[in-house]
């Protein structure tokens, strides 16, 4: 699924969110929507394998920058991770981990896996539209993100 956001003249961001609640990437998607500074095309995945054969498939966009559940069916976040970072296609897209686990070992392996980032999930919708206002002041409007070749 696919939500657009135009904004003229800045650099579209193709974001990935990858995570198994329907109703947390709906929140997500709806957080990236009050991003006003950049155009932030949402695309999602719903577990770990969908996830890689979003990335992989090259008629799909490139995706700028991945957040990455750790719990997940088929595929965990860190497996995912692991499996990014070690595509040398796919290493250079950053990677936040944004979770609901707090769990010390699950940062460390995400950390140990090259994660540029471990993040606990906000626990309101304000929180994530404040999330998201500060994924975009850094990552999309401070930060340079590699495009496509």
């Amino acid at each position: 699924m696919n939500t657009k956001k135009q904004t003229p003249n800045k650099m579209p961001i193709n974001l990935l969110i990858v995570d198994d609640s329907e109703l947390d990437i709906d929140i997500a998607r709806k957080a990236f929507g009050h991003c006003e500074s950049s155009s932030v095309s949402v695309f999602t995945a719903r577990d770990g394998e969908e996830a890689l054969e979003f990335l992989t498939d090259t008629k799909n966009p490139r995706a700028h920058m991945i957040l990455l559940d750790i719990n997940m069916p088929k595929k965990s976040g860190i497996e995912v991770l692991e499996e990014i970072k070690g595509n040398k296609e796919l290493k250079d897209i950053p990677v936040v981990m944004l979770t609901g686990s707090g769990h010390e070992d699950d940062m460390r392996a995400s950390y140990k896996h090259y994660a540029n980032a471990f993040i606990t999930k906000p626990e309101s919708f304000a929180e994530m539209v404040d999330f998201a206002h500060r994924i975009e002041e850094f990552w999309f409007l401070a930060a340079k993100l590699p495009q496509d070749e």
